[in-house]
């Protein structure tokens, strides 16, 4: 799921920013009851996007409880096909280690090559580099964290740039929660716009 691995941010905002992805490898009829079967048991977590539609079927967590829970009921019910867990790497191992899983493969982020220059500003990075298509733009977060900056829901603010990502995976909640302290820096002068 390399299209999760570039999320910036800080270790505590990123506590609040799991996906999980199942990926079965195959098809067939046998392949569907379990994809049926995950996405039951990742609904009964209260994943942010729950009511995603997209086929891939990532389910986005804003909280490592809720993880523990949801890889341990898998865990549990060994439906023999590979689960895919992005998110801080020493959470997401704590979180398999409990369920009893050894995680086979490992992908890093290695960050950006090439001239920095092009890379948003930091702050406007951290929301659109949750999607990992680059389809919420740098752009539309500063229009949304300065409509919230008056006064604007920073709820709604993040759901309608969640819209923009077509694979469902930008996490509503925590960008609701990066709007609002992006907004709260535009009203008190800490941030230029």
């Amino acid at each position: 799921m390399t299209h999760t691995l570039h999320r910036q941010g800080t270790e505590q905002n990123l506590m609040h920013d799991y996906l999980i992805l199942p990926f079965p490898g195959r098809q067939g009829p046998e392949i569907q009851e379990k994809r049926r079967q995950f996405i039951q048991t990742c609904l009964k977590h209260d994943p942010v996007n729950k009511d995603s539609i997209c086929a891939f079927r990532i389910y986005v967590f804003d909280e490592k409880q809720k993880v523990d829970s949801v890889l341990r009921e898998l865990a549990e019910a060994e439906f023999g096909i590979s689960i895919v867990v992005s998110g801080l790497y020493d959470k997401v191992k704590n979180s398999c280690l409990q369920a009893g899983l050894k995680p086979h493969t490992i992908n890093y982020s290695l960050g950006f090559w090439g001239n920095p220059t092009r890379i948003p500003e930091k702050r406007l990075f951290e929301l659109s580099s949750m999607c990992g298509h680059s389809l919420v733009s740098p752009t539309l977060a500063l229009d949304m964290a300065k409509r919230v900056a008056k006064g604007y829901s920073a709820t709604v603010a993040s759901e309608k740039m969640a819209k923009n990502c077509l694979c469902e995976i930008f996490n509503s909640k925590r960008g609701a929660m990066l709007l609002e302290e992006l907004a709260a820096d535009i009203k008190s002068g800490k941030y230029p716009v």
